[in-house]
């Protein structure tokens, strides 16, 4: 926030945890600027994954005005949350580990996990194989968890595999591929397989804003943003 106070930037965006104190950022900066917040996860969005977060706009009221960013995202959400997206959707043709693979990248207490997980969550559809069960269980039954910087052993419960980090980033909105570059009207977003592993690339996904959140606020900010008039 010090160095807000010092550059006076037009507009920023903050984001963060739901359960951030809004209110310590207008304390510090209501003086210069106009601070709105929304809660969003992307299953608003209409994708199956989860990872709700806190956003504030805060712009400057030197030059700008701003209302109706909680009303924009309730609509745009209520559009968007017809997509009726599922996990499947997100599955890649290829998958670089076979059954027998997985099975042999497990350790012994990864097994008993998984185990454990079918016996006790067997309506679960994906399970996460990093988290001890027993006492933070991480999965879900139509939707992914909230994916973490571990999450290279999700595993698609009736496929019997492990997502992989390209269906991962797709799941994070991320244009990973050229058929969704194409249907969203943007570049390919490029990932050199060669250069970055699989752990590497889940780890980035994990540690990664979803797009399409970011992308609403910002649309926010696009449409409701005013000059303020002469």
């Amino acid at each position: 926030m010090k160095q807000v106070l010092q550059a006076q930037p037009l507009a920023f965006l903050h984001e963060n945890v739901p359960s951030f104190p809004i209110g310590e950022l207008e304390r510090i900066l209501g003086r210069d600027y106009i601070v709105e917040s929304v809660q969003l996860d992307p299953t608003d969005c209409g994708f199956p994954v989860q990872r709700k977060r806190q956003y504030a706009l805060a712009v400057h009221r030197s030059c700008m005005k701003f209302s109706g960013l909680s009303r924009f995202v309730s609509d745009s959400c209520d559009l968007l949350g017809r997509l009726n997206l599922v996990l499947d959707d997100f599955l890649l043709d290829s998958c670089p580990m076979s059954k027998a693979d997985i099975q042999l990248s497990l350790t012994k207490t990864q097994k008993s996990w998984a185990r454990y997980y079918l016996k006790k969550f067997s309506n679960s559809c994906v399970i996460d194989l990093t988290q001890n069960p027993e006492k933070r269980p991480r999965k879900g039954i139509t939707k992914m968890p909230t994916l973490t910087t571990s999450c290279s052993k999700m595993l698609h419960v009736q496929s019997g595999r492990f997502f992989v980090g390209m269906e991962l980033a797709l799941l994070h909105g991320m244009p990973v591929t050229d058929s969704t570059a194409k249907q969203l009207r943007v570049n390919t977003f490029n990932v050199n397989v060669d250069t970055v592993s699989n752990v590497a690339l889940c780890a980035r996904v994990g540690n990664s804003m979803h797009c399409a959140s970011v992308g609403m606020v910002l649309a926010a900010v696009l449409t409701c943003l005013r000059p303020h008039e002469k």
